[in-house]
């Protein structure tokens, strides 16, 4: 299940989009930093295994964007997201897991996330930090802001219900 559903809460004037990465599998955290690091105005200013390294490197880095992972010891990724939201940021938050389901979103939607993506297909992830542009960095909606980016979810998605 791929969903977006909350505002996009980017820094106005950044000249780079700064990315906080947030997950116990070393396989994962590489995989999302060769990703993400292909894009050359994103900079990927720290990553944590556990959602208590997490939230500390957040408040000290103060990232534009945090991908965390859904299951992890210690401190799941929902409990990880209703943490940064209790902060009062307004930061792009995005759960990263091979749990994806509706009901998941529902619960990740609750804590603040502004959007659910299964681990097994990072493009949907790539695609909305991809399509930010100088008026996305102003809080509106993904539908408003962004409509290329939710026809290319949907998509995605389709071609997931496929496979």
């Amino acid at each position: 299940m791929l969903s977006c559903a909350q505002p996009y809460p980017i820094c106005v004037g950044c000249t780079s989009v700064r990315i906080l990465l947030i997950d116990d599998s070393p396989i994962a955290l590489r995989a999302l930093r060769t990703v993400l690091g292909l894009n050359t105005n994103w900079e990927i200013v720290g990553q944590a295994e556990n959602g208590h390294e997490g939230l500390r490197l957040f408040r000290d880095l103060q990232p534009d964007v945090v991908i965390v992972d859904f299951q992890m010891p210690g401190m799941s990724g929902i409990e990880v997201g209703r943490e940064i939201r209790r902060t009062g940021s307004s930061v792009l938050l995005l759960l990263f897991t091979l749990h994806a389901g509706s009901h998941l979103d529902q619960v990740a939607r609750e804590a603040g996330f502004d959007g659910v993506f299964s681990k097994t297909a990072a493009y949907p992830i790539v695609a909305i930090i991809e399509k930010m542009r100088p008026a996305d960095l102003a809080r509106t909606t993904p539908e408003e802001a962004t409509p290329e980016v939710q026809r290319d979810i949907k998509a995605q998605g389709q071609s997931q219900a496929r496979g």
